[in-house]
């Protein structure tokens, strides 16, 4: 009645394809053992379940996904508190309607970050931080040239599902 909801938790398997496929002409790929992989045994999985009336963006399910997938990890200092430690320290903050982080990695001298525009209207990245250049990178890594920003602010105009990967310093 279009009340049901399949999930798979568990899909087991022991070759990496099978030659042999009554759905498919050509193999999808060798036909390799993988060790373990029936995962006999038991199995720890969550899921969620995020009901809702409105279109995918609208209710924003990207955004419950990613706090659901997420959470913070809070853990208390053990410094006692006249020790001075470290000033406190702002990060890396990035806003834009359906813009996902999806990557931070060190690069040599570099900060590099990769976005993804989840939607399927333009959008704005804005990413703040303690950077005084930016760069734009394409996937295989290659320096497409530098990126306008100004007081630790870049704006990054990105398109429909658009993956943009860019470097600070």
């Amino acid at each position: 009645e279009g009340r049901e909801l399949a999930l798979t938790v568990l899909r087991s398997f022991g070759l990496v394809s099978r030659n042999l496929n009554p759905f498919r002409d050509d193999p999808a790929g060798p036909e390799i053992p993988v060790p373990e992989g029936q995962r006999i045994g038991p199995v720890r999985c969550t899921f969620a379940i995020y009901p809702h009336d409105a279109g995918w963006s609208e209710a924003s399910v990207l955004e419950a996904m990613e706090r659901y997938q997420h959470p913070f990890i809070i853990a208390a200092g053990s410094a006692p508190e006249t020790s001075g430690g470290p000033d406190r320290a702002s990060g890396l903050s990035i806003e834009g309607t359906g813009v996902v982080l999806s990557a931070l990695r060190r690069r040599g001298g570099w900060l590099e970050v990769r976005l993804v525009a989840q939607g399927n209207e333009q959008t704005e990245a804005t990413v703040r931080g303690s950077f005084h250049e930016a760069r734009g990178v394409d996937l295989l890594g290659r320096d497409t040239g530098p990126l306008p920003c100004s007081q630790s602010l870049l704006r990054l105009p990105m398109g429909a599902w658009e993956i943009a990967t860019i470097r600070l310093r």
